[in-house]
């Protein structure tokens, strides 16, 4: 806003076009910018330092640009603006003649590669934001004849790939600049992605195809028909044996890389509108998508993520997944559970088997690693027959069925896939971790200075509701707003009772007969001595934690505590192992509750579910209840050895949890060992 002021400009006028292309790089986030963006029309990319949420200090605009190679801030500014007064049509008719159309950074964050209209490639540095060579052909071509619409360093900074409307896909040198291999795609390129640690390269061309190619070898690797319109989007996983893709079909396919037989389809999702741009989160747990006419961005849970890929069976057919709203009710449970169908939306990548052989049985193509789609005649086969319809309905169904949680798994966890298989709770990582951290966290978010009282009172005195309203600041400390409150409703109460004719010597006539009576029951009830003692009071409140952990105890189900202690969030389940101990039964009663609560958290290792979450709250319970656990050997009864007994079977069942892991890392340590040919006399 400052410099439109200084420039003389609306602030609008200074904003950037829409983004084209975007690229970052976290490895130097601390130094300098690590985005890198290209905007429609313009012949020059920009950087940002997401760290500060900032535009950087550099523009990197091509040599055959209108400005030099790079350009400072203030200089952008008043470029821009200037190109806005004298033409402010331009940016739309296309105001750089070669403007940039992808951009990328090289994963050491060092430098910047820009893909040009014309064709042209491009290195920059991104600290200093100077210009470092353009990559040309022999000939001295540039690096494509049309507009390049994709750039992607490996990640040895060896060599660049790059792929244009012209129809080739080239490898570059990374130092040299120079051309190394070239390799003709079936159509105009629109997209290009590569899986660093292998090196692959994934292209969409113009017929709707995607192309997977090893450049090094110059080899064809697998090809995925399937999509009847422009992709928008491609996606390697960490591991790549899926290639996630995206098309204005209104679709959204996970590819299998290296399956069995092929290559091979595992799932078509129609995600609400055509996705326009989708981003798998590193650990693979999560799907970001962006979509046509909608400004959000949608998650999406990855319920296969620690399933077997063998085991998942492929399928053509179409399920349909709504997106989440931001309408949401509570269901019988009282649960947290969006309106309509919209709970099956954060488990659009839950696999499922498919409906039949047959929809898998003309899945092999003319060569041996490809496998084409093709929905158009999928569609007209069902068209002609009813049947299959059922069938893709039915296959629909089961598809949401599967992904919609149960009441169970959403109180007490998932149930594991096999038995003694560690399982995990599913729960956000926010709400396990920061229980562990929760004495930090409370310090961190402590004000510095208590609240003060306002040295004088407004001119419109605010007061409280009650019998004193209007006579009460809120500010009043509690004390004295409480003893002012009893004065007030004792004067009201003894107007009220003067007013209807009360205080009199009739009244306290009419009162006599009533105390005699009173004196004669008080005559007939039975002496002190032979009422019955009084119940002991509890050792702690029944809707306490203790308490529902000492019931569950003695019924032998832990249901209750579990589903009970999952929902709660880290200051309440903080909150409710401090109320342990500390109670006014003694130490006995302490005692009781920690041996129930350790008797709890052996349940749960044992049975190895929940297993983060279980592992979270017993840190926290040790550092919360150290000095009571420390002391409990020294002590004598019956109570203090069942807590020594609970220490000792926690022991145990974490002993045994970590000694199955350990055996597996070991063995799995030795083959690669083995085969690496380390392996140790």
């Amino acid at each position: 806003l400052s410099r439109a002021r200084r420039l003389g400009v609306q602030r609008e006028e200074l904003l950037l076009p829409r983004v084209v292309s975007l690229d970052s790089c976290p490895v130097r986030e601390r130094d300098w910018a690590n985005v890198l963006t290209a905007h429609a029309g313009h012949g020059a990319a920009y950087v940002w330092r997401l760290r500060d949420g900032a535009i950087g200090e550099h523009v990197l605009r091509p040599p055959s640009g209108r400005r030099g190679t790079a350009a400072s801030r203030d200089e952008r500014d008043s470029a821009m603006a200037l190109d806005k007064l004298v033409s402010p049509g331009a940016e739309e008719d296309g105001r750089d003649e070669d403007p940039v159309r992808a951009v990328a950074l090289s994963r050491c964050g060092n430098f910047g590669f820009l893909g040009t209209q014309r064709g042209g490639l491009h290195r920059f540095n991104m600290q200093s934001g100077l210009y470092r060579g353009e990559y040309v052909r022999p000939n001295g071509a540039p690096a494509h004849e049309g507009p390049v619409v994709g750039v992607a360093p490996d990640a040895s900074n060896a060599a660049v790939v790059s792929a244009g409307a012209d129809g080739f896909l080239r490898l570059w040198d990374f130092k040299k600049r120079s051309l190394l291999k070239e390799v003709a795609l079936p159509a105009p390129a629109v997209k290009l992605v590569q899986h660093e640690a292998t090196g692959l390269v994934a292209v969409a061309c113009e017929d709707n195809g995607i192309y997977v190619y090893d450049v090094q070898a110059q080899g064809l690797v697998r090809r995925f028909l399937g999509h009847v319109d422009r992709v928008t989007d491609l996606q390697f996983n960490r591991e790549c044996d899926w290639l996630l893709s995206s098309s204005m079909d209104g679709t959204v396919r996970v590819w299998s890389v290296p399956g069995k037989g092929g290559a091979r389809v595992l799932r078509v999702m129609e995600l609400g509108p055509p996705v326009t741009s989708l981003s798998l989160a590193p650990s693979g747990d999560v799907l970001a998508t962006a979509h046509v006419g909608l400004c959000g961005i949608y998650m999406w849970s990855n319920q296969q993520l620690f399933g077997a890929g063998d085991e998942t069976q492929p399928s053509k057919k179409v399920a349909k997944v709504p997106l989440p709203t931001a309408v949401a009710d509570l269901d019988q449970a009282g649960l947290y559970a969006p309106q309509g169908r919209t709970s099956a939306a954060p488990d659009a990548l839950r696999h499922t088997r498919g409906p039949d052989s047959e929809a898998n049985s003309d899945s092999e193509g003319s060569e041996a690693d490809t496998v084409a789609w093709e929905d158009a005649e999928v569609e007209e086969e069902e068209a002609a027959s009813s049947s299959e319809d059922s069938s893709s309905s039915e296959s629909e169904d089961e598809f949401v069925a599967a992904a919609e949680p149960s009441l169970e798994e959403t109180l007490l966890g998932p149930a594991p896939v096999a038995p003694e298989m560690v399982t995990l709770s599913l729960l956000p990582r926010a709400q396990w971790q920061s229980l562990l951290h929760w004495e930090a966290i409370r310090a961190r978010s402590k004000p510095l200075q208590p609240p003060k009282k306002p040295e004088a009172a407004p001119f419109f005195l605010p007061t409280v509701a009650g019998a004193a309203a209007g006579r009460k600041p809120v500010w009043a400390d509690a004390q004295e707003e409480e003893a002012r409150g009893e004065e007030e409703e004792s004067r009201v109460r003894k107007a009220a009772v003067a007013a209807w004719g009360g205080g009199g010597e009739e009244d306290g006539e009419a009162e006599k007969p009533k105390s005699k009576r009173g004196k004669k029951r008080k005559a007939a009830q039975p002496a002190k001595d032979d009422l019955p003692p009084p119940a002991a009071p509890p050792l702690f409140p029944s809707d306490s934690l203790a308490a529902l952990l000492l019931a569950c105890r003695r019924s032998g189900d832990w249901t209750p505590a579990l589903s009970r202690m999952r929902s709660l969030a880290p200051a309440g389940l903080d909150a409710g192992l401090l109320s342990l101990t500390g109670s006014a039964g003694g130490s006995e009663a302490d005692y009781a509750a920690l041996a129930a609560l350790l008797a709890f958290l052996e349940a749960q290792l044992r049975a190895r579910t929940n297993y983060d979450w279980t592992n979270a709250v017993l840190g926290a319970s040790l550092r919360l209840h150290a000095e009571e656990l420390g002391r409990v050997g020294s002590e004598e009864g019956e109570l203090a050895r069942d807590v020594v007994d609970g220490l000792a079977g926690v022991e145990a069942a974490l002993e045994g949890g970590w000694e199955t892991l350990d055996v597996a890392l070991s063995s799995a340590r030795c083959a690669v060992g083995l085969l690496a040919g380390i392996q140790q006399a």
